[in-house]
């Protein structure tokens, strides 16, 4: 994301943009880091759409020259894909991004989250959910009722006022970044550190639970 919040990204005019840690200040005080994640946000929120917008309309994909072959793998998808049956997905602040971003587009029939994030979330959505689509809510253990109940108290109304058939679940033994794509070469960086072969060993066995939900953030 060109939101700062990527480690790397080299837009498309050439300026390369690094990730953006808090200011001190920022650290200090709850409000200052909203405003700050909600600006992250809404960022991300342009990009989420521009993609569809995208894939719904391929003349609208305009890109340098560098970036040709990219735009040729990118024209192949369109009419592959049903954006009738449009679902956002994410992981933390990604999940914060696919429930707003779900709240506003209303081409969105569903939204998948894992460990979304109230905090950079506006008002309106953590009042009224997304009325026209459905949402599932998956929690990591610390991001339950229990570990972190100010966090899964804010997603209630928001699933109160998304369609009907609209759940959060919470799944016992799992952290939060079994949801990451960590897990899908975690045994590979364990391999190369310790000089040997990388072996299939699955990051859910290691935490001791049967189920892990994968996805990017």
């Amino acid at each position: 994301h060109s939101d700062r919040t990527a480690s790397h990204t080299i837009q498309m005019n050439g300026e390369e943009v690094l990730y953006e840690f808090l200011t001190d200040l920022e650290k200090t005080s709850a409000e200052l880091e909203r405003k700050k994640r909600q600006k992250q946000l809404e960022q991300r929120m342009v990009e989420c759409m521009a993609v569809v917008d995208a894939v719904q309309d391929p003349q609208s994909y305009v890109v340098a020259d560098r970036e040709a072959e990219d735009a040729v793998q990118f024209a192949s998808l369109c009419g592959t894909i049903d954006t009738k049956k449009l679902v956002y997905a994410g992981h933390s602040m990604g999940g914060a991004t696919a429930v707003s971003v779900t709240h506003t587009d209303s081409r969105a029939r569903a939204c998948f989250a894992l460990d979304p994030w109230v905090l950079p979330l506006p008002t309106k959505v953590l009042e009224t959910g997304a009325p026209h689509a459905k949402l599932v809510l998956v929690n990591s253990e610390p991001w339950g009722p229990t570990r972190w109940p100010k966090n899964y108290d804010a997603l209630r109304p928001i699933i109160s006022g998304s369609q009907r058939g609209s759940y959060i679940v919470t799944v016992p033994g799992l952290v939060h970044q079994s949801f990451s794509d960590f897990p899908l070469f975690v045994h590979k960086v364990r391999a190369f550190a310790s000089g040997g072969e990388a072996r299939v060993l699955s990051f859910c066995h290691m935490r001791r639970v049967h189920l892990a939900v994968c996805a990017s953030d």
